[in-house]
């Protein structure tokens, strides 16, 4: 584990408290609910699996021709294809919106912490 002089006990078990605070939010709850029917969908997995042999069949066309070529263009075409497939699919979306949810809020927890922390306040540690 990390520790140095500016991380003290006290700091470590309120960074524990805000882990279990943010396991408990409804937020967080609910993009993890929505992961598990996501990973459980047949239709997703169905779908994620046809994106994966798409770019691979993009990435071998893009290391045999080039990229102006047919055979290159088809595949794009079809990863392209597949990736909206799985994209545009009811889960996934839901899914998405809920991670988007979750980012910001990390993102405003993250800019809270950072802001109140300068070198002054633990005696010039962050040079």
């Amino acid at each position: 584990m990390f520790y140095n002089n500016c991380m003290t006990q006290d700091l470590l078990d309120l960074v524990y408290q805000l882990k279990e605070s943010l396991s408990k939010d409804p937020r967080i709850v609910e993009l993890d609910k929505l992961e598990d029917e996501m990973n459980n969908n047949l239709e997703v997995i169905r779908l994620a699996s046809k994106k994966e042999a798409a770019t691979d069949d993009y990435n071998f066309a893009l290391s045999h021709f080039s990229e102006d070529s047919k055979e290159v263009k088809d595949a794009q075409a079809k990863l392209s294809l597949a990736q909206k497939e799985l994209n545009t699919h009811p889960v996934v979306v839901k899914y998405m919106n809920q991670y988007k949810v979750v980012r910001d809020y990390y993102n405003e927890i993250n800019s809270i912490l950072f802001s109140i922390i300068n070198k002054d306040k633990c005696g010039g540690c962050h040079k």
